[in-house]
């Protein structure tokens, strides 16, 4: 006897495959980040040395960084010289590379920061920085 496969029982019905679809999109908008659950982490996890208002703490304002060089915020000077040499411009996808590991995207860093393993708090952060402009 040949054994049929059943369609995804969710998605029996018209009602049924809206729900499914909204459940996706939900996922979807998670995946893109909260900037107001970005801004709780940034307290938490940033606030200590950098701001994004535009005035440097131990580390400088992060505020514009989204398009930047890295290495070249105006008025910031105790950036690490492989910062300052790189390339690098900072995107939201450098951001989320360098925020899950920060020593093993740029060994010669002088940031003492371990790392945000979470991606949705990663995603959270990025799009509050986005906000900063």
């Amino acid at each position: 006897m040949k054994k049929r496969s059943m369609p995804n029982p969710i998605c029996r019905t018209a009602v049924g495959c809206a729900v499914l679809i909204l459940m996706c999109s939900a996922t979807l908008a998670r995946a893109a980040g909260d900037p107001t659950a970005g801004a709780a982490l940034f307290e938490e996890e940033c606030s200590e040395c950098h701001t994004t208002t535009g005035k440097h703490k131990k580390g400088p304002t992060l505020r514009g960084i989204i398009g930047r060089k890295a290495g070249t915020a105006t008025g910031y000077e105790d950036y690490s010289d492989a910062v300052k040499k790189s390339d690098l411009v900072w995107s939201a996808e450098a951001l989320d590379r360098y925020l899950t590991k920060p020593q093993q995207f740029s060994p010669s860093i002088k940031m003492k920061y371990t790392g945000l393993a979470s991606a949705a708090e990663r995603a959270d952060l990025i799009e509050f920085l986005k906000t900063k402009k």
